[in-house]
């Protein structure tokens, strides 16, 4: 006896296209299940899923045992390989050639559910990332569809919408190539563009490191203090020039010298591969 009934909400293909990357395709399957008087089912249930297609001919077919219901709903991906006993091959190949492709259902010991449902067919592709997006990324070996950020230089008929976005802001190194930014090792800090915090820069020019500056000394406590003196504290790591910062009662000169203990300052932070959209 038929004890479950269902509706078929949404069943999408997703076939990945050359533009994406990191997303697999397969079907997006969700539906709804009730009992005989209507009444919608929850707990965990085993349910086949099997493809055919026109010609009822069995294209691909799944035994899922541990499907959640809850308030009648499901949902599931099915994807890869299906049951080795009837279809082992990947479900993306197994319809792949076919025109019309259609979803039944058997839930449990349950007789399978009619009718069966067609599956819709969509390209479906990642949200469209605009040209000359900069983004970090946690590998070395870059996806396709984007370049390093080394410095390198590409010609710019190989990339004519990157180099429209970008240009020269990075570097031309003669009238047919053009850079990509080189963050190997940087910070990035957020273009001024007016404000003032920041001021004469422009977009894609780098900053060296800022030159420490002692604007005085002052460590005399004998007698009339003298006039602070300044030192630059050089960034490699050397000592600055002598200071002088007064003199002693008995007539003792005193001078200091400063030395940073490395040759940048620098926040606490994680190594990862910055990558540009072309």
């Amino acid at each position: 006896m038929k004890t479950t009934n269902w509706v078929l909400m949404s069943a999408l293909l997703l076939l990945a296209g050359s533009n994406i990357w990191a997303i697999q395709a397969g079907f997006n399957i969700q539906g709804r299940l009730t009992d005989a008087n209507g009444d919608n089912k929850n707990g965990t249930f085993q349910i086949k899923f099997s493809v055919f297609d026109a010609a009822n001919t069995l294209a691909w077919e799944k035994t899922m045992p541990d499907i959640l219901v809850q308030n009648g709903n499901f949902q599931v991906d099915l994807k890869g390989p299906g049951d080795s006993s009837v279809q082992s091959i990947e479900l993306e190949n197994a319809v792949k050639n076919i025109q019309d492709a259609y979803l039944e259902i058997k839930v449990g010991g349950d007789p399978p559910l009619v009718p069966r449902q067609r599956l819709l067919r969509s390209p479906f592709y990642a949200p469209s990332v605009p040209v000359g997006t900069i983004i970090t990324y946690a590998a070395v070996t870059r996806p396709e569809g984007w370049l390093y950020c080394n410095g390198q230089a590409f010609n710019k008929t190989a990339y004519p919408e990157l180099f429209g976005i970008i240009g020269c802001s990075f570097g031309c190194p003669d009238s047919s190539t053009f850079n990509v930014p080189d963050l190997r090792g940087e910070f990035v800090r957020g273009y001024d563009a007016g404000r003032g915090v920041d001021n004469g820069r422009v977009l894609g020019n780098a900053q060296a490191a800022g030159t420490n500056t002692l604007a005085w000394v002052q460590m005399n406590n004998q007698g009339p203090y003298a006039s602070p003196g300044g030192t630059t504290v050089p960034l490699d790591g050397t000592l600055s020039g002598m200071v002088y910062s007064g003199s002693s009662a008995g007539g003792v000169n005193w001078h200091l010298q400063f030395q940073l203990s490395g040759a940048e300052t620098r926040p606490r932070n994680i190594a990862l591969t910055y990558l540009i959209k072309h």
